[in-house]
């Protein structure tokens, strides 16, 4: 008999335990993780124009004979929750985009993408990162 009761009593625990669990994942928030960063200044003087992010160019690297000023450094992060290629694709879209809109801020025209990339798993620090250099290309490029 008292084993009987030992025996109720640990799958009393257990059904407690898998309930308590199932709560836990239903009522835990999602959080959404959004791109971060910022354009570290090349200068102290900042342009008093803006320009429109989706108009700025990404390239790999300045053409021979350009004219550019470089107006500064950005750096974007986003912290990522699954591995995947389409996951990679949208996470490299989003951080694109905030180093996008942190370089027209400051008046830039095209951005030279230094390294994009991410961890090679999924921990509480993994990340997916962008550096870049923020220009103002004077010359149009051919």
């Amino acid at each position: 008999m008292l084993l009987k009761a030992a025996y109720q009593n640990l799958l009393h625990l257990i059904l407690l335990m898998v309930i308590g669990f199932g709560s836990w994942q239903l009522l835990a928030p999602k959080v959404a993780f959004q791109a971060q960063g910022i354009l570290l200044p090349a200068s102290k003087i900042m342009p008093n124009y803006h320009t429109n992010p989706q108009d700025i160019m990404i390239l790999q690297n300045l053409p021979p004979q350009t004219s550019a000023k470089k107006l500064g450094t950005i750096r974007t992060t986003l912290h990522f929750s699954q591995i995947s290629n389409q996951a990679d694709k949208e996470n490299a879209e989003k951080i694109v985009a905030k180093a996008r809109t942190l370089a027209s801020n400051y008046g830039a025209n095209a951005i030279v993408v230094n390294y994009i990339g991410r961890t090679s798993k999924v921990d509480q620090l993994d990340q997916m990162s962008l550096e870049a250099i923020a220009y103002d290309i004077q010359k149009p490029l051919i």
